[in-house]
């Protein structure tokens, strides 16, 4: 067995892994993008093991990462994983999988099939998905609406540029607006298109009738 580490060197991993992702950050960036013109990208949230959290977490860091290399990514998206609760799994996978100085995954998506194998609840996700079935707009301001059914889509897995996302949408929101979108013979071409076109029209007829 394993001696567990103190404090002291659990608190100085952290440290250098944090540095190490800054510095694999910062470098990507700059090798990316013309001088002056660096956009600030935000810090994903820290995942401390919280399974209802996964997926959210999950969507926020694959987003600060997109564009870096496979062991870039993977080292960068780990500093993000902190917590009593994860500790240990952070270490033992660490040993499994980072050899030679690199992470022996054929690719992103195969490392991220091995944290989803931890970290995804399928109860959850089922329940997510009952959620999001039953996620109708009513009467209630599409920016309520949309909130919900984001959280819900995220809860369950998908994306929202999933055909099945989107043909809930057009179900679960209000039908007039829908129909009204429908006729004007201009079809949404994506999720984004369909939320402002579905909050705009929303918008005009609460200014109408109030």
């Amino acid at each position: 067995m394993a001696t567990p580490l103190n404090q002291d060197t659990k608190t100085y991993i952290d440290q250098a892994l944090r540095e190490l992702a800054n510095i694999l950050r910062g470098a990507s960036s700059s090798a990316a993008q013309p001088s002056g013109a660096q956009p600030k990208v935000k810090e994903p949230d820290l995942f401390n093991g919280d399974k209802t959290r996964y997926n959210a977490w999950k969507q926020q860091v694959q987003q600060y990462v997109g564009g870096l290399d496979k062991d870039r990514a993977i080292t960068i998206v780990l500093s993000f994983v902190r917590g009593e609760r994860v500790e240990r799994w952070r270490q033992a996978f660490s040993r499994t999988w980072y050899q030679g100085g690199r992470w022996i995954f054929h690719d992103e998506a195969s490392f991220w099939l091995e944290v989803d194998r931890v970290y995804v609840d399928p109860n959850l996700a089922k329940t997510a998905q009952v959620r999001l079935e039953h996620c109708m707009m009513g009467n209630r301001p599409a920016a309520d609406f949309f909130q919900e059914f984001e959280e819900h889509v995220s809860e369950a897995g998908f994306y929202m540029s999933d055909t099945h996302v989107l043909d809930l949408l057009q179900r679960n929101a209000k039908y007039d607006i829908v129909d009204r979108i429908y006729a004007t013979g201009d079809e949404p071409v994506d999720y984004d298109d369909w939320k402002k076109r579905i909050s705009n029209m929303d918008t005009l007829w609460r200014r109408c009738y109030d």
